[in-house]
């Protein structure tokens, strides 16, 4: 029972002791020191980046001109071409007899000028010498025309069998790269209908970008203030880039502007050509396109550390006079 006092008695004297001590206040944290630094000054150039697609430059379907068999392929899927390498060959041996019968033709239609010329000075001199009435030299003239006529209308079907045959065989149009072949050997090929293949040209290379309505209006105002040149006396320099690469390592420059809006979207469609001797770039690519925007302005540089993000957008801190943020 004393026991039992004794440590109540403890007990009430440490809780009375702990009430004198003085309660905790917040004290604030000194301000943090941070490192400041001069923005500098110096001419930036502003650019725009859009995303395009690549295209051929030119694309052509080879078809022929003459109906037959196809009798040769002379190249392979997916080679590169010249203009004028020897692709395809339908069968020839039909043209070449049509040909020879033109030709045939010809010394025909040469023999019947040839008698119907002396038949014609025959008669001319019989006429002089009152022999002959005036009527025969007139059907003997007669004859004479349609000789004529004859070796033109002769050599004309030779030209045109000419062409025939030479249409058997079945050229580059245009240097390129050829697809694969959609004909095989042994079928038939109509006139301007069977498509053979198809050659594009990626060098240099297309690409195809969108200008939205509000940059079209901010540059035509910037060319009537003189701060852009005129696009058609002075195309635009425009820059490349592939998704796998950091920059756009890829010169060209302005090609073609269509004229007007499209009202569904918006937007004018732009077309800048770019060399492509590499081979690099292929017709279905996306690819960055950026482009300068006037001359260089006098503009203050921050660093890129220096500047925040929050839900309102980007912001720098300012210290002013007072050496307050």
């Amino acid at each position: 029972m004393n026991q039992f006092r004794v440590i109540t008695g403890a007990m009430l004297i440490a809780m009375a002791a702990g009430g004198c001590e003085p309660k905790n206040t917040f004290v604030p944290p000194p301000p943090p020191k941070v490192t400041v630094a001069l923005p500098v000054a110096q001419p930036v150039v502003d650019w725009i980046e859009f995303t395009g697609t690549t295209k051929p430059t030119a694309a052509v379907e080879l078809r022929s001109r003459v109906a037959g068999y196809l009798q040769r392929i002379t190249v392979e899927d997916g080679a590169d071409v010249k203009e004028g390498d020897l692709l395809f060959v339908i069968e020839q041996e039909p043209f070449q007899v049509a040909l020879e019968m033109a030709q045939a033709n010809l010394a025909k239609a040469q023999a019947a000028f040839e008698l119907a010329e002396a038949n014609f000075a025959r008669s001319k001199q019989l006429v002089d010498e009152d022999a002959l009435s005036q009527q025969q030299l007139d059907v003997d003239q007669a004859e004479r025309a349609t000789a004529v006529a004859n070796v033109k209308a002769a050599q004309t079907a030779i030209r045109q069998a000419e062409l025939n045959l030479r249409y058997t065989e079945i050229r580059a149009p245009l240097t390129g790269r050829i697809g694969r072949h959609l004909v095989d050997v042994g079928n038939l090929v109509d006139i301007g209908q069977t498509v053979l293949a198809v050659i594009e040209s990626i060098d240099p290379i297309y690409a195809y970008f969108y200008l939205s309505e509000h940059d079209l209006l901010r540059f035509m105002q910037m060319q009537r203030d003189r701060q852009l040149p005129n696009p058609d006396e002075n195309p635009p320099t425009l820059y490349l880039g592939l998704e796998n690469e950091a920059d756009a390592p890829r010169q060209g420059h302005l090609d073609f502007r269509e004229l007007g809006l499209d009202p569904g979207t918006g937007t004018a469609l732009r077309r800048g050509i770019f060399p492509n001797p590499d081979r690099t770039l292929i017709p279905g690519l996306y690819v960055r396109i950026r482009g300068p925007i006037g001359q260089p302005q006098p503009r203050l540089l921050a660093e890129e550390r220096a500047i925040g993000t929050d839900q309102r957008g980007e912001f720098l801190l300012v210290v002013n006079g007072k050496q307050e943020v």
